[in-house]
Parts: C-alpha cells; structure tokens; sequence
C-alpha cells in the first residue's frame, strides 16, 4: 500500500513538473514571437484657472485721476477623449469680448458686494490628426502670432468663434522649422428680421506663416507674415458688433450715414531677433501692418525691447496706430482707450514671486486723435495673479 501511495506521488509531481514546463515553454514561444500585452487608452482630464487682483488708475486729459479696483476669474478643464481628440472648456467673470475684469463697487452701476456674472470664454475641440497637425473648432483662444506679443490687431482677451488650423514642420532639426495658421472665424451672424432676408455675415478669415531660424545655440530670428480679412464690415455700424447706445468707431473713419467707411484687409509683417542664456534674456522686436483696403490713414507699427533675468521681467513699446489701420472694437482696449488714430509707449515690468504667483505693472502713455486734436491718456495696472 505504500509503494502505491509513493508511486501515485510521484506521478502526480511528474505532472506538475511537465505542466510547468509546458506553461514555461508557451510563455518562452509568446515572448520569442514578439507579443506583447495591448494597453488600452484611459481618458483623462485636467483643471486649471487663475484670479487676478488689479489696482488701476486712468489719467484722461484735464480730468482727475480715477482709481479703481478690479478682479478677473478664470477657471476651466480638458478633457483628452482619445489620443488625438480633446475638449477644452474655460469660464470666465464679465461679458465684454475684450476682458475678465469686474470693478469692485463700480460707481452707478452695482449696490455693494453684487454677485460677479461668469461666461463661456473657451468652448473648442482640438482634433490632431496627424503630429504636427491641429485643427480647432468652437470659441477658442487665439494662436495666431504677433511681434513682443504686441495687441495692435487683436486684443489678447478675445477669444475668436469658428475654426482654425494649425501646422508646424521642421525643415532642419533644431535649427529651422515654421508655423503655418489658418482662421475662418465669425464676427457677426447677420439677418434682416424685417424683411426675412439672409445678409452677408461678417467673418474674420486669417492665413499666417512664420519661419524660425536657430542660427546659435542662444540665438535665433523669427519671421512672420499674416493676412487678417474682415468681410462685410463696409457700410455696417459699431453697434452692429458691440453693445453701444450710440456708434462709437473709436478713430476709424465713418461716412455720412455712421456707417464704416473701409472694409479692413490687414496685411502683417514681423521681426523678432532673440538671444537667449539662462538666465538672461533679450527679444528685440518690430511690426508694420497695413489695411490696403482704405485709402490712407491706414499704417500702424511697432517697436520694442523684452529683457528677462531669472524672475524679474521688463519689456518697452512704442507704436503708432493710424484710423483706419485696424479694426478698432478689436485692437488694444488698455491703449488710448481702445482707439485707433493713437500713438505712445507701453512700459511693463514683472516679477515672479513663485511658481503660482506674479506680479505685474503696466503704463499704458498714449495719446489718442492724433490726427485733430490730440488727447492724452495714461493708464496704469498693478496686478496679482495667481495660478492654480
């Protein structure tokens, strides 16, 4: 009886064994052929915002100074669907199409302590077909390049509605690549209630290139071109595209009806020559622009200087805006007021207190209707921002 009990054992470890090297064998075949475990996508997504504290104070003509305090709130998310598929939304405080900013208290227009309005300022899809191909649509922020990220042609608070594409390719490794982008974007949706009839919209359709080239390690030269075409704005009104009780064109030119005299064909030319060594950096910088659909008045450039050490910033701009160079509901709100036929300086000064925090001071010294009788304006903005 125990000479079978000892041969069943042995029998049964002989199976184990042989089981085990079966197992080791189909393990050692699967790796031999190359099969490796399929990781499947997860979707993920990312939240991020940012409040700014602002102190300003605006100095027009003989008038007193005016003081205020203003707060901003941004607060938003993405969404990665899929590797080449993402959704972006982000909520901001305020309605205007040109800034976040909410004054506290505002003379004649709040009680004390109202609650804060927020919109939608980001709404948009990013699809990327392809590496270095990404196309855009929805309410989307602007990608589209400007010299010392200057805020002639668009004000940098805007965010545009429509769809975009943008493709980069490197000619040279690590020495010559460009950024090409393409908008077709709304500005006004139009239709004549009255009579039931469908008018011409009004679009902002732009095609930008620019070039890079690292000619050093620490140095290199960006160059650029850009065409930004506004359709149907000839013969409409301000008020057509801004909430205002009267037309304001802000020193674009107006025919004898109020209305817009121009359409705006904006041709863009820039020059951006970096050199940069941490922790030092300098940018020195220059844009012409020019609307060869009016007749004169229609030039703006601008000149300046960035340098950068460690956390401390400082950056230097002059620049000369004629009438009808831009469109003006959309170009500067800070500068001259938001107008064109302006001219002046911009000086800006940073300091980064730590991963999450900045503090920034901006003047803002221009002078507005320059081309009658000029008017200056000085505004001034001393900000906290902190990021999360």
């Amino acid at each position: 009886m125990k000479r079978l009990l000892s041969i069943i054992i042995l029998l049964n470890l002989s199976g184990l064994c042989a089981h085990a090297q079966v197992s080791e064998t189909a393990v050692v075949s699967a790796t031999a052929v190359g099969t490796t475990p399929t990781l499947e996508f997860s979707p993920s997504s990312k939240f991020s915002g940012d409040f700014r504290y602002r102190h300003q104070e605006t100095k027009d003509n003989q008038k007193e100074k005016r003081r205020v305090h203003r707060i901003m709130l941004r607060i938003g998310q993405t969404f990665q669907i899929q590797p080449d598929l993402k959704f972006t939304y982000r909520l901001l405080t305020g309605t205007a199409n040109n800034g976040g900013n909410t004054s506290i208290a505002e003379a004649g227009k709040t009680q004390g302590s109202p609650r804060y309005g927020i919109g939608v300022d980001h709404a948009f899809v990013t699809y990327v077909p392809e590496k270095d191909l990404s196309l855009f649509l929805g309410k989307m922020p602007q990608f589209f390049q400007s010299a010392g990220k200057n805020q002639i042609i668009l004000d940098r608070d805007i965010s545009p509605e429509g769809f975009g594409a943008q493709y980069k390719y490197v000619f040279i490794e690590k020495v010559l690549d460009g950024t090409f982008n393409l908008a077709s974007l709304w500005v006004r949706e139009k239709y004549d209630d009255t009579f039931g009839e469908d008018q011409t919209d009004s679009f902002l359709n732009v095609a930008q290139a620019a070039v890079n080239y690292k000619f050093h390690s620490d140095y290199s030269a960006n160059v650029g071109l850009g065409l930004y075409s506004y359709t149907a704005i000839k013969d409409g009104k301000p008020n057509d595209y801004t909430v205002q009780s009267a037309p304001d064109f802000k020193g674009n030119t107006s025919d004898l009806l109020s209305n817009y005299a121009y359409n705006y064909e904006i041709s863009q030319k820039f020059l951006e020559l970096k050199w940069a060594s941490k922790p030092y950096e300098i940018l020195l910088f220059t844009e012409l622009i020019e609307n060869s659909a009016a007749d004169n008045s229609n030039k703006a450039t601008v000149t300046g200087l960035a340098l950068g050490y460690d956390k401390f910033s400082i950056a230097y701009m002059n620049q000369k805006v004629e009438s009808d160079a831009v469109l003006a509901i959309y170009t500067n709100s800070d500068f001259a007021n938001g107008q064109t036929d302006s001219r002046g300086h911009i000086l800006q000064a940073g300091y980064k207190m730590n991963k999450n925090a900045v503090v920034n001071y901006s003047v803002y010294n221009a002078e507005k209707t320059v081309s009658t009788l000029p008017t200056k304006i000085v505004l001034s903005q001393l900000d906290l921002t902190i990021s999360f």
